[in-house]
């Protein structure tokens, strides 16, 4: 049975703690799937996803962008990324949770999944990021 965990990192804008929820398999890992969700959405709403990966042996991870689910502060911050270079600061958010979870699950195959808002994240991510 898949398992999850929640764990929060600081974001690049040097204010904001990332929400960061994750499902692991139970033996062996196939490989990671990070998923970016859309706008005014969470990463809750991708849990049945992520325990179907799980359940076919892929570390599922998700985080929840800046201004989105457990990551905003405060109504106010709902759907903001930040009043400056918030898709930057969203981008470089999912290159930490990125480099985290490959530190954790060195040698298997990452797959980037965006829905939606998340896919242009996720388009944005790779032109930034292409070695990775």
């Amino acid at each position: 049975m898949a398992v999850f965990t929640d764990f929060t990192f600081a974001s690049s804008t040097g204010v904001n703690e990332i929400h960061v929820r994750k499902c692991i398999p139970e033996g062996n890992v196939r490989g990671v799937v990070q998923i970016a969700h859309g706008i005014a959405e969470h990463v809750g709403r991708y849990e049945d996803f992520m325990a179907f990966l799980a359940d076919n042996g892929f570390v599922a991870v998700a985080n929840d962008h800046l201004g989105h689910g457990q990551t905003a502060r405060s109504v106010a911050e709902k759907g903001l990324f930040a009043l400056k270079n918030g898709w930057t600061y969203a981008v470089d958010d999912m290159a930490r949770l990125h480099d985290m979870m490959q530190k954790e699950y060195p040698g298997v195959p990452y797959i980037m999944f965006g829905h939606s808002m998340g896919s242009f994240l996720t388009r944005t991510y790779i032109i930034r990021y292409p070695d990775k």
